[in-house]
Parts: structure tokens; sequence; C-alpha cells
């Protein structure tokens, strides 16, 4: 079933140990994109190292748009309201919904449209100096799934005419749920509720996987979602949202916490491992 999943994997540019898995794993042919975060102090080597060893197109390159860590590409008093005063992004998503629900929330979104504009200028910046374009869309937990930051991402999305994630996601086969609700930790299903909850039962294009066993993706839950897809219409085609990382995420600067001690969890190896093992194609 790979042939029909589009394996992306995230945080490109969030620090040399991402990117070196990343980097191998699209050298072997086990991830088909990656999602640049343009606001990490990695990302340009990202997109060098990556134009370095590989024929494009055989990598699809994305915009993971971030309002949760790190850095503001926009100047920081263009957008105050998402920033702390070293210009660092201050809030989650929680925090981000109540904002863009509270008294300010529509000079929120204007913040907002900024700095997609300022992110989406710097991949461009990137990109073109290797003779690349832009593939598709998505974001740093998600975020675009709230409402005020989902209508203009999306619109940006079919402007400029890029494959956007919807990340909901099905429990899947009985199989699946048999063999993998032991192992969805609760914030896992939690966050499904609550991403489902905000896409209103969207029915993507493409179907996606990764939030249930977000940072957790190993080769039973792979193989369990490859048996899913096996279940499904011949005609769909599904994503699979994966976070390798090679590094122990001491390397990892300029994030939150929240970020800071994700990739310094060993999975994040064990993550790459998985890719390796399970996706790459048969000679």
């Amino acid at each position: 079933m790979r042939q029909r999943c589009i394996i992306t994997a995230d945080d490109f540019g969030f620090s040399p140990g991402v990117n070196g898995a990343i980097e191998q794993a699209a050298r072997s042919g086990a991830i088909d994109a990656a999602s640049v975060m343009v606001n990490m102090p990695y990302a340009t080597a990202a997109i060098a190292a990556i134009v370095g060893g590989l024929t494009p197109p055989a990598l699809s390159l994305g915009l993971h748009f971030c309002l949760t860590s790190g850095k503001s590409v926009a100047p920081r008093e263009s957008v105050p309201l998402l920033v702390d005063e070293d210009g660092m992004f201050r809030h989650g998503f929680v925090g981000l919904w109540r904002l863009l629900a509270g008294r300010n929330g529509m000079e929120a979104r204007r913040q907002i449209q900024a700095e997609l504009a300022a992110q989406f200028a710097e991949l461009d910046r990137l990109l073109a100096s290797h003779g690349l374009t832009c593939s598709h869309l998505d974001s740093h937990q998600h975020v675009h799934v709230i409402g005020g930051i989902f209508e203009p991402v999306a619109l940006e999305s079919l402007k400029r005419k890029l494959r956007l994630r919807i990340p909901y996601e099905s429990f899947g086969s009985l199989g699946r749920i048999w063999e993998r609700w032991r192992h969805w930790v609760p914030g896992g299903v939690a966050k499904r509720a609550v991403l489902n909850w905000h896409l209103g039962g969207a029915w993507p294009e493409i179907g996606y996987f990764g939030v249930l066993d977000t940072g957790r993706m190993d080769d039973a839950a792979l193989q369990a979602i490859f048996r899913t897809v096996a279940k499904k219409p011949l005609d769909r085609r599904f994503e699979i949202n994966v976070h390798p990382s090679l590094g122990d995420g001491g390397e990892a600067t300029c994030c939150s916490r929240e970020d800071a001690a994700f990739h310094k969890s060993p999975w994040r190896r064990r993550e790459w491992e998985t890719l390796i093992r399970c996706c790459v194609p048969s000679q």
C-alpha cells in the first residue's frame, strides 16, 4: 500500500538532526515530501542539502506554517499579538483559538495573514534560489484548522494550487483499532477529537493518518495504517505524517519548550529507523 500513500516528514529546518534524518530518508525513497519550517535556524541548510543530493522532484517541499514555536518571520512590531518582546511566538494551539475568539480577534487575523505572507515569501526565496517551487501547505501542530487561520490558509492554497493538508483522521479499520488502541496515548485521542471537531466532518481529497500515532510512528503503527489503506477504495490516496530525527534534540534552538521536549525523545530516531525499514521501495 506504500504506493497509495504520500509520506510527509514535518519540521524540516528545525535542527541538524531533523535535517539529516529527512535527507537520508529522501535519498532512500522512504518519504515523498517534507514540510519546511522557514522560521527555524536550519531551513536554509535543509533545502541546500536536499538539492545537493537529489534530483528534483524526488522530494516535494511545502510550507510548514508555524505560529507556536520559534520566532516570527514578519517583524516583531507588525505581529505584537502573536509574539513576546523577543519576537518568539507566545501562544499554543489553545492560546491561538482563544486569541481569535476574543476581542482582538479581527486584529489577530490580520497579523496571522501578515505572518503567513512573510513565511511564504521566505520559502519562495529559498526555493527559487535552487529553481524549486512549493508543492503543499500544512501547519505546525495543525493550527491551520482553527477558524480565522483556516480561511487565509485555504485561500492561499487555492491561489497557489497547493495540496492542503486536512488532518481529519479516522480510526480506520476494526483491525487497526484492535491493534493500536492500547498504544494511542490519551493526548493523541484528545487531539484527534479537537482537530476533527474544528474540521466539522470534512472529507478530504487525500485521507490523513498521523494524529493518533503522532510522535510514535513505529513499525506496528505504520503497518496497521497500510492494512487499513488496503481496505479503502482503490481511487483514494492518503497522507502519513511523520517526525524523524537523527539527533538527541540537544541541538534544537529557538523553539518552544514543547518542541524541545518532543525532539529530545528517542522516538524521533525510532521513526527514522521505521521509515528506512518499512518504506524504502523494493528494487
